[in-house]
C-alpha cells in the first residue's frame, strides 16, 4: 500500500509539474519573433497577435511560416501605419494612435486596439485547441494604462480571451518608455510584469531580444517564488 500511495503521489506530482511548464520552446519562440522583428515592425510602437498552426505529430511545434511570411508584412504593415487595425485570417495587428477627441492628451496603445478586435480571431478559423496564440508588443510593461487595474485602457481583463487558446504566449521586447521620459522604478515594472501573469501564468510571458551577436533569445517571465524574473522588468541584469 505504501508504495501504491508514493506512486499515486508521483503521478499527481508528473501531472501538477506538465501543467505548471511551458508547452513553448524557447528557441522555437525566438524563431517566430525573429520573423516579426525583421519583417513586420513598423518602425514604431506596435502590437501583433497570431493564431499559428501546429505541426502535425510533432509536440510544441507551430508552422508559423504559414501565418507569418513575407507575403503578408508589407500589407499588415501598410494597414497599420494607416492607422487602421489589420485584421485578416490569422493575424490582428495594429500601432498606437492618438486619441480622436479633442481637448484629451495621449494614445490609445496598440496592444490594447489588437485586443479591442480580438474576436475577430476567435470567430475566425483558429484551431483553439491546437493553435499557438502568439501576443507580441514591443515593448512592456505599461504601468500606467495597460497593467493598471483601475485604468479604462487596461488590458487585463482582455487578456484572459488568449486562454480560449491551449496554448498562448505573451511576448515583448523592449522594456516601455513614456513618451514624457519619465523614470519607472524596476518595482513598479516588476509589479507589472506580475499583473500580467496573473492570469496566465508567468510562465506564458516572455521577453524576447536579440543578443550580442544579433541572434533572438527568449527568456521566460516567470523567476523564483512566483515573482517576476529580473530580465524582464529591468535591463541591469
Amino acid at each position: 500500500m505504501k508504495m501504491e500511495g508514493l506512486l499515486c503521489m508521483s503521478v499527481i506530482m508528473s501531472v501538477i509539474l506538465l501543467q505548471s511548464c511551458s508547452c513553448i520552446d524557447e528557441n522555437h519562440l525566438a524563431q517566430m519573433v525573429n520573423v516579426i522583428w525583421t519583417n513586420y515592425r513598423p518602425g514604431k510602437m506596435f502590437s501583433i497577435a497570431a493564431s499559428i498552426p501546429k505541426i502535425k505529430n510533432q509536440v510544441g511545434t507551430f508552422d508559423f511560416h504559414q501565418v507569418l511570411n513575407t507575403k503578408n508584412a508589407e500589407e499588415v504593415k501598410n494597414v497599420i501605419m494607416g492607422g487602421h487595425v489589420y485584421k485578416t485570417g490569422r493575424i490582428v495587428a495594429a500601432t498606437f494612435i492618438p486619441k480622436p477627441k479633442e481637448g484629451t492628451k495621449g494614445n490609445i496603445h496598440a496592444e490594447y486596439r489588437v485586443l479591442q478586435n480580438f474576436d475577430n480571431l476567435i470567430n475566425q478559423e483558429s484551431d483553439l485547441k491546437n493553435d499557438l496564440m502568439l501576443f507580441y508588443v514591443l515593448a512592456a510593461p505599461c504601468t500606467v494604462k495597460c497593467t493598471n487595474e483601475n485604468h479604462q485602457e487596461s488590458i487585463l481583463n482582455y487578456l484572459k480571451k488568449l486562454k480560449k487558446w491551449t496554448h498562448y504566449a505573451v511576448v515583448f521586447s523592449y522594456l516601455y518608455k513614456p513618451n514624457n521620459s519619465q523614470h519607472i522604478p524596476d518595482k513598479d515594472r516588476k509589479a507589472g510584469i506580475e499583473r500580467l501573469g496573473k492570469d496566465l501564468g508567468l510562465k506564458n510571458v516572455f521577453r524576447c531580444v536579440k543578443n550580442n551577436e544579433g541572434r533572438m533569445q527568449c527568456s521566460t517571465c516567470a523567476g523564483a517564488n512566483n515573482q517576476a524574473a529580473q530580465t524582464c522588468f529591468s535591463d541591469s541584469v
